[in-house]
């Protein structure tokens, strides 16, 4: 189980590593570019100015609740928890590649995406395969994370201008 929970985080990390490196980067570039076909982008428009250290902020919270939901499935031996949340990352890597097919062009977490997706699949087949899973617990589990992780990406975007105000804030007093 914790060889499982790390692999599963350190997926995670690099997949969101490639997003905070490049995604102002590909923004700036890409100003004029009809990125209609990307939810983050369209629907959120004031991601455009999104700082990186604010988006390494939301993606720390995200590693946090992570770890946290992690943690419990360890402690209480639940492979189905991390299975879960193997599932539900993997849909989110398929949406990537999916919006990069969709607009032509790699984009942040694109290439990541294609890169653990691979693995991730290896795991949870692995898993289904030495029938030490309760396959409906763990599909219930990725539904519950889902519609967790949408939450939690909408609240944090919602209040992206009062993450960059906090981190000004914090600079401004600490450094």
């Amino acid at each position: 189980m914790p060889t499982l929970s790390f692999l599963f985080l350190a997926l995670f990390m690099v997949h969101e590593f490639e997003e905070i490196i490049f995604v102002n980067y590909w923004l700036e570039k890409h100003q004029s570019y009809p990125i209609k076909y990307d939810l983050w982008v369209s629907q959120y428009p004031a991601h455009r100015s999104v700082t990186r250290s604010a988006l390494a902020c939301m993606v720390g919270e995200e590693f946090g609740l992570a770890v946290l939901v992690l943690l419990g499935a360890i402690l209480f031996n639940n492979t189905e928890v991390v299975i879960g949340l193997f599932l539900a990352n993997m849909l989110h890597l398929v949406v990537h590649l999916v919006g990069a097919w969709r607009i032509g062009k790699w984009s942040p977490g694109s290439a990541t995406a294609l890169i653990t997706l691979i693995p991730s699949v290896g795991v949870v087949g692995a898993v289904f395969l030495s029938n030490r899973l309760n396959i409906a617990a763990a599909g219930l589990a990725a539904l519950t994370f889902l519609v967790l992780l949408l939450g939690n990406i909408i609240l944090l975007k919602r209040n992206t201008p009062r993450i960059e105000n906090f981190i000004a804030a914090y600079v401004r007093r600490f450094f």
